[in-house]
């Protein structure tokens, strides 16, 4: 595929249905799959790529907050914690970028199983 065929929206294994296996098989699926279905869900405008991103950002401030509470800390410190994170991300450009979505969504399931690994 070239870089023109991306410039023009012909882009066979994000834009068909039948694509989706292709994308699966590739490096990321997970991501990948994301952004097929962002693609699908908001008819591939970067507002919606770009919302996804910060919810998932969001949802792993969260779990930061989830995992400083059950470390001990107190619950204003936790918050003040997981606000610290959510304002301050270290690499701005994978929440900014759609492009950075591999590391937050990494980020997210890594604290997720985390904060499971540790509640068990």
């Amino acid at each position: 595929m070239s870089n023109q065929a991306i410039l023009n929206g012909k882009t066979p294994p994000l834009r068909a249905p039948q694509g989706l296996g292709e994308l699966l098989s590739l490096a990321w699926p997970v991501v990948l799959l994301s952004y097929w279905i962002d693609g699908r869900l908001y008819g591939w405008s970067p507002a919606g790529f770009h919302a996804v991103n910060a919810l998932a950002h969001g949802a792993t401030s969260a779990l930061v907050a989830l995992l400083l509470a059950g470390s001990g800390v107190g619950p204003v410190a936790a918050a003040l914690g997981a606000l610290w994170f959510a304002a301050a991300p270290v690499h701005v450009e994978s929440v900014a970028w759609i492009s950075g979505r591999t590391d937050v969504l990494c980020a997210l399931f890594f604290l997720g199983a985390l904060l499971q690994s540790t509640s068990v």
